[in-house]
């Protein structure tokens, strides 16, 4: 136990007094470069070229609704409703 307190003892002492030299108060300026340039709507094929596959996280199914009447036309070759195959 007696050597795991003198060896604390002895880094705390040198934590204290081992930077004790320096100036506190000294102010530090730091400097970084920027560049500004004005933005403007571009495309961005410019930037990327490149080719591969992508591919979605989520999928969805869109329709498209609408409220109405759906008549069928007369077929002008037989006199009836047009059905399915008619040309």
């Amino acid at each position: 136990m007696k050597p795991i307190r003198n060896s604390l003892i002895i880094l705390t002492v040198m934590a204290v007094f081992g930077c004790g030299s320096q100036n506190q108060n000294a102010e530090t300026e730091l400097s970084v470069p920027v560049s500004v340039m004005d933005i403007k709507a571009s495309s961005i094929s410019k930037y990327i070229n490149t080719s591969g596959t992508v591919y979605s996280i989520n999928e969805a199914t869109l329709n498209s609704e609408m409220t109405g009447n759906y008549v069928l036309q007369t077929n002008p070759a037989t006199g009836r409703t047009f059905k399915l195959g008619d040309r």
